[in-house]
């Protein structure tokens, strides 16, 4: 997301490097744009969770696997399923009936996929790492010749 930024949004980089993100604090992610195309400012360098929604599921209150396939999602792609999907959640026991298996939860597969020892890993938050990685970035750019310039 760092590079993406320095590279396509130098504006808004720098403004990050001030703790100045896009949009306010009160939101969940701070790229999330009611206005913008896939309701993200960053859709090209968003992060790995992002990615993963959709086309993963997740636990319900009861412990049940659910999936719900992304809004953005073609629906023509949906209605041509063996069983056309016409509803926007499904239970553990509608996805078996409709593709013969259940996805990975999320946080399943998040866990698994970066092996995660969840009692020595400090999780920051993107609102913390992401100034952090941009001043970082500029400073490694600034030993090599001054590639990349903050404004």
């Amino acid at each position: 997301m760092a590079i993406y930024l320095i590279e396509n949004q130098k504006e808004t980089a720098q403004k990050i490097i001030n703790n100045e993100f896009p949009f306010p604090k009160n939101k969940g992610c701070p790229f999330w744009d009611r206005n913008s195309d896939y309701h993200c400012t960053i859709y090209k360098a968003r992060g790995f969770i992002c990615r993963l929604f959709g086309a993963s599921g997740f636990h319900s209150k009861t412990g049940e696997t659910v999936w719900k396939p992304c809004k953005f999602y073609p629906e023509r792609k949906l209605k041509e399923l063996k069983i056309p999907l016409n509803h926007r959640q499904y239970s553990e026991k509608e996805l078996k009936q409709i593709f013969g298996t259940i996805p990975p939860a999320m946080s399943d597969f998040m866990q698994k996929a970066l092996e995660i020892d969840i009692q020595n890993t400090e999780t920051k938050l993107l609102r913390t790492i992401l100034p952090e990685t941009i001043k970082k970035l500029y400073w490694l750019s600034s030993l090599n010749n001054n590639l990349i310039q903050p404004n």
